[in-house]
């Protein structure tokens, strides 16, 4: 499949991920479940999922605006090498740390892994 193609849905996956996470605040209730936790881990959720979100929004603007660079300059495929790790890293922790067999985690296993996939596209090429 052609590597910019593969890029704009690793964009549109990116910018999927970065709305799943900021639905977190409400999907997991975080205005209830945070207060049970010390301050400072209440504090480093919300900051940490901020920054997640930062990092995906990048990632997707990289993949939409600046394809020629991921695939053609050592910087680029040094970007693509570390966004594929960040996704192979993520794909390993969600069988650690998540019921794998959900059906939930499935589809999520299955994005994390084309991500990882997408971006290693500009590597081998």
């Amino acid at each position: 499949m052609n590597t910019y193609l593969l890029l704009t849905i690793g964009g549109i996956l990116h910018l999927s991920v970065a709305v799943f996470h900021l639905l977190f605040w409400h999907l997991f209730k975080w205005k209830i479940d945070l207060k049970s936790l010390s301050p400072i881990n209440k504090s480093v959720m919300p900051v940490m999922n901020i920054c997640l979100i930062i990092y995906f929004l990048m990632n997707a603007f990289i993949s939409f605006f600046y394809p020629d660079e991921l695939i053609n300059t050592n910087l680029g495929v040094s970007i693509s090498t570390f966004i594929t790790f960040f996704w192979l890293v993520r794909t390993v922790l969600q069988f650690i740390y998540f019921d794998y067999k959900k059906p939930v985690s499935i589809l999520l296993i299955i994005i994390f892994v084309s991500l990882t996939l997408i971006y290693a596209s500009p590597i081998i090429n």
